[in-house]
């Protein structure tokens, strides 16, 4: 659902930095002050959403941290819990040890245990990892189904915290839990709120779907079936038109009369099931508005000039190859000294090529190289050429591109 350049991915960062600043004597790029503890770490270079393992190393922690940082969860709370259970453990060591429990037990899904782990750190009076801690409990409890707890929690970190970090996902935290509490006037206000603030934020169709499902729940049926046909006509991910769809076909089956989409609409909707990558639906919604939207003649339309400029983006986007060949060599034949006659051959080309047709592909890549030496489509064609020709079983051929292309560059 571009902001994924996110705040999760900015949260990871904060994250890592702020767990090896808890190291005692530990600094960024120096050497470390205290000799016994080694040299310090010269740069995070674990996987994604790992803190780095030497700035939670030490003595009780070290077997722990070593099989988190070898992604064996399960085995890192095993020993975790074993830490923990020390009573002589100092207060410093066993927040990091609550932290990484309360991270690997949210990992796993065991919200409850998560929650529990960051109230341990989100309690202390001063603490680096107190702000993370707070909003990751606030999460683990709406995915544990406390609402109420989660809103509590949520709130309280925005006075806390007025600048914290996590503020704008509080908001998704606030707005999904009044969601499910049937709320919907709070959840639509919350994530108007979000998307004001982030515009381009990957998770923007989700949050729309989430925002049309509380207006239909409200009553305000009208708006709610506006919002579901923007996003079955506008959008990225296959499953959030699906949604949509389904969610148009439910109200009208409750006896809500849906205006009818115009031709434009649905040229938009052609574009966004090609994008989107259904291509079957979106090729065949294309042709259906071409076959009533001629370019030329007494009857083209503006509708229909448009569909010829995007003809061969449907084509190819919709893995039309042989159609794609088809179609620019017809172009290309039709008009062999028109501007676009060097593209025409190179797609020509390509579509036939990749749909097995190499003779004449080869054909095609020959004119091209003739007709059109210096463009760049064919300037340094010679690997092209010579993988036509073996395409086509025409050895001889090819062995004398390949020469040729040796020759040309000090690449081959």
């Amino acid at each position: 659902m571009n902001l994924r350049r996110s705040s999760a991915t900015i949260s990871k960062i904060i994250l890592f930095l702020t767990l090896l600043s808890l190291l005692p004597g530990l600094s960024l790029g120096g050497e470390a002050r205290d000799p016994l503890l080694g040299p310090s770490a010269d740069q995070l270079d674990q996987a994604p959403g790992f803190p780095d393992v030497r700035a939670l190393r030490t003595l009780p922690l070290s077997d722990a941290v070593a099989r988190f940082g070898q992604g064996d969860l399960t085995g890192a709370l095993h020993r975790l819990d074993r830490v923990l259970a020390d009573r002589g453990l100092d207060s410093t060591k066993r927040t990091r040890a609550q932290f990484l429990r309360g991270w690997i037990n949210d990992r796993l899904g065991h919200y409850q245990k998560a929650s529990a782990a960051f109230f341990q750190v989100r309690k202390l009076k001063e603490h680096p990892l107190r702000e993370m801690a707070a909003f990751f409990e606030a999460r683990a409890d709406l995915r544990r189904g406390r609402l109420r707890t989660a809103i509590s929690e949520c709130d309280r970190y925005m006075v806390d915290f007025p600048e914290g970090s996590y503020g704008d996902e509080c908001q998704l935290v606030l707005a999904d839990a009044h969601l499910r509490l049937g709320s919907w006037k709070l959840a639509i206000s919350r994530y108007e709120d979000f998307l004001t603030e982030h515009p381009e934020d990957q998770r923007g169709e989700e949050i729309r779907l989430k925002m049309a499902e509380s207006l239909e729940q409200s009553g305000s049926i009208t708006r709610a079936s506006e919002s579901y046909r923007e996003l079955f006509l506008n959008h990225r991910l296959p499953t959030t038109g699906l949604a949509a769809e389904a969610a148009l076909r439910r109200l009208e089956a409750g006896g809500l009369e849906l205006p009818t989409l115009s031709d434009d609409q649905l040229f938009v909707r052609a574009c966004t099931l090609r994008d989107s990558g259904e291509v079957e639906s979106s090729y065949e919604l294309f042709c259906n508005l071409e076959d009533r939207h001629p370019d030329q003649g007494v009857k083209s339309s503006k509708l229909g000039r448009k569909l010829a400029d995007e003809r061969h983006n449907f084509l190819w986007r919709n893995r039309r190859y042989e159609e794609v060949g088809e179609w620019n060599a017809t172009a290309y034949e039709k008009g062999p000294s028109d501007s676009a006659a060097a593209e025409h051959l190179y797609w020509a080309v390509q579509g036939l090529s990749r749909s097995g047709r190499f003779n004449e592909a080869v054909r095609y890549q020959e004119i091209g190289r003739k007709r059109f030496p210096k463009h760049r489509r064919f300037r340094s064609s010679h690997e092209r050429t010579a993988l036509l020709q073996v395409g086509a079983g025409n050895y001889k051929q090819a062995r004398g591109a390949y020469k040729r292309w040796r020759a040309a560059s000090s690449r081959a």
